[in-house]
């Protein structure tokens, strides 16, 4: 929603008609959403609202209406795409624009645009409903909005953020007639990964123990660099794959993070009983490597764009597992509820390994769970 108020009698129109940003230039107003660029001659022609419709009303949620009303009164279209976008619609996707809008702005008596095209970034300007070039860059500025930068309403001014790749990032700034790109960039030799969070190491180990206890597993984490990363819990409501039988007892849980490169990072959680400090079942989930807190620590992960190569450090993580599991456990089948996750099991000297299944692209995560197979109750 878009509201003008008038500041003569105090009265407030509104449209429905929604955008980044609204410029005034001659006397008009104009709307610049991803994909349109509205201007409005006069708001006094737009809707007018009753009381209960004033902005102050609506932005507070108390008892605000609006009852029909002609949703392009007052507004005309200077330049529409022909695909219609709707950035609150998560089946589109600005990608198929041949111009996508980033915002607008006043220069020179001018109305510009930061646009978006298919491999670059540019400033653009509206010329009879049609889109003229005024300066192409020579890359494609991943640009974003600080959170109180949306609906700025300031005509020659604009201060945005842009992401080039996961070490490089900066900002775009509009003023008056001036446009500063701001690049900073830091070295990928400062990001610290382990190498390998040993996975394999840790389910030959379990394979040949019946028993395993807490000190072992912190030494083992210290080992592989695994950093503590949870309060310890004395409950099992966080977690649906743990066996209800270890509600009824006194537990801990304790977690760690690896990341192993700017692709996959290991959270692994153990389920202790207090009494004998034993691990009793372990969970652990692969997931994109992302940003973490390394404040007073050296570790600092960050994420990758590169989807494709993502999903393929993913299928080998999942492959090396599955395939360890296979050459030294013992296959057994399993019951599949209902709209419950497929996976695979098997069994290694008592120890059950639920390997679960990831899905062919975009992969976003792969989950193993580990426990006695005595404490597994395959009906829960």
């Amino acid at each position: 929603m878009t509201w003008f108020i008038n500041q003569e009698n105090k009265s407030e129109y509104f449209t429905s008609l929604n955008g980044q940003n609204t410029n005034f230039l001659n006397g008009k107003f104009y709307i610049t959403n991803t994909s349109v660029i509205w201007e409005i001659l006069n708001p006094n022609n737009l809707t007018k609202c009753n009381p209960n419709q004033y902005y102050d009303v609506i932005n507070k949620r108390k008892f605000g209406k609006f009852d029909s009303y002609d949703y392009f009164k007052g507004i005309n279209s200077i330049y529409k795409d022909s695909i219609q976008y709707d950035p609150d619609d998560f089946r589109n996707t600005d990608k198929d624009l041949k111009y996508a809008f980033i915002t607008s702005f006043v220069a020179n008596n001018n109305l510009y645009q930061i646009t978006q095209l298919k491999d670059k970034t540019a400033i653009t300007e509206v010329k009879k409903n049609n889109i003229k070039i005024v300066h192409q860059f020579d890359e494609k500025y991943n640009l974003f909005y600080w959170y109180n930068q949306f609906r700025s309403n300031k005509n020659d001014q604009k201060f945005i953020k842009f992401r080039n790749g996961y070490n490089s990032f900066g900002f775009f700034e509009v003023e008056n007639n001036k446009i500063d790109i701001t690049k900073v960039n830091y070295k990928y030799d400062t990001i610290q990964y382990i190498k390998s969070d040993e996975i394999l190491q840790l389910i030959a180990n379990l394979s040949k123990k019946n028993k395993i206890t807490k000190d072992k597993i912190l030494d083992f984490e210290k080992i592989t660099k695994g950093i503590d990363i949870q309060k310890y819990r004395n409950s099992i409501n966080h977690n649906g794959y743990y066996p209800r039988k270890f509600a009824k007892i006194d537990i801990e849980t304790i977690a760690f993070v690896k990341s192993e490169n700017e692709y996959v990072t290991q959270d692994i959680e153990y389920l202790i009983t207090k009494n004998n400090n034993e691990v009793k079942s372990i969970f652990i989930y692969y997931d994109r490597t992302k940003f973490f807190n390394s404040e007073g620590k050296s570790f600092f992960p960050i994420s990758s764009e590169n989807i494709t190569e993502n999903d393929n450090k993913f299928k080998e993580k999942y492959d090396k597992i599955r395939n360890y599991l296979i050459n030294n456990g013992k296959k057994i089948d399993v019951k599949i509820k209902k709209d419950k996750a497929t996976y695979e099991a098997w069994i290694l000297n008592g120890w059950r390994f639920n390997l679960y299944g990831i899905s062919k692209e975009n992969i976003n995560g792969s989950t193993i769970f580990i426990c006695r197979q005595d404490d597994f109750n395959e009906d829960e």
